[in-house]
């Protein structure tokens, strides 16, 4: 799996029209994350991409050690053991 591949502008501008305003929101909600992980040393986070089938999936950590980062990941499989997902956008939302 490449999940970490680049995608070209091409991609990325035709990925963005054809998401709904829910996923636009949301994907601001995640933008937004993201620059705060990036500009504040008290944050970090850690981005699983993979497929929606069981297999290989990348991590990428930002602003946080592998050590950091396998606390964030432990933290989010307690969470998300006790998180109801349902009715939340667009796809599920743990934040």
């Amino acid at each position: 799996m490449d999940a970490l591949k680049l995608l070209t502008d091409d991609e990325i501008d035709n990925g963005l029209y054809n998401l709904s305003d829910e996923e636009k929101t949301y994907l601001k909600l995640l933008i937004s994350h993201m620059v705060r992980c990036f500009s504040n040393p008290e944050y970090g986070c850690v981005l699983v991409v993979g497929t929606n089938k069981k297999g290989t999936a990348s991590i990428c950590a930002v602003n946080a050690s592998e050590e950091a980062a396998a606390e964030l990941l432990s933290y989010a499989c307690d969470v998300m053991s006790f998180s109801d997902t349902v009715g939340v956008p667009p796809i599920g939302e743990f934040h």
